[in-house]
């Protein structure tokens, strides 16, 4: 399992007392205009630009792995719920079959639309009333006439989790480089 930003805080206190740095050593730099000599100034405007495009850099590597933590963390919780609904499902299945109920093809479909997703229409989301209700009755929201809201079923998860964690790894890579760019300045 890839550690979202906040569980690296070491990383995350490591960036933004490297802003901080940043920020401090902007302010120290005099300013170029009470500076006489020409290549002085140019030295002390070309110092400030440097710092302020390593600042902009890094606050922008912090912010990009900051916005990937809770979209993992909101993945990983609709994949559980899914997870628990079809752990729910999958004995009233075998129930129904053993029972020859007439519940058993809404039980099926359930499971598959867990599994791959529902239709969607421009009405909303097709699927069977007995996860509709299961649904609802487990907190989930209807937005725009759905309640899978485009996040998918167990499969789009998957994928969708491994993309974030590759997402997370390089954001993760990017916030170190610039830590220890802003380190050696």
């Amino acid at each position: 399992m890839t550690p979202t930003i906040s569980e690296t805080t070491d990383l995350g206190e490591q960036a933004h007392t490297a802003l901080a740095a940043l920020s401090a050593k902007i302010d120290m730099l005099p300013d170029e205009g009470d500076e006489p000599r020409p290549n002085e100034r140019d030295r002390i405007a070309a110092r400030r630009q440097l710092l302020r495009e390593h600042r902009r850099h890094l606050s922008l590597a912090v912010d990009v792995c900051a916005d990937i933590g809770p979209r993992i963390d909101a993945t990983r919780a609709w994949r559980e719920l899914l997870i628990t609904c079809q752990t729910d499902l999958e004995p009233r299945l075998a129930e129904s079959e053993a029972e020859d109920r007439r519940d058993e093809d809404a039980l099926r479909q359930s499971l598959r639309i867990l599994h791959d997703g529902p239709e969607v229409f421009p009405s909303g989301e097709l699927m069977p009333n007995i996860l509709h209700n299961w649904l609802t009755s487990h907190g989930v929201k209807m937005s725009n006439g759905c309640l899978f809201a485009g996040r998918g079923g167990l499969r789009c998860c998957d994928v969708r989790l491994a993309a974030l964690a590759k997402e997370h790894d390089t954001a993760t890579s990017e916030l170190e480089h610039w830590v220890r760019a802003v380190k050696s300045l």
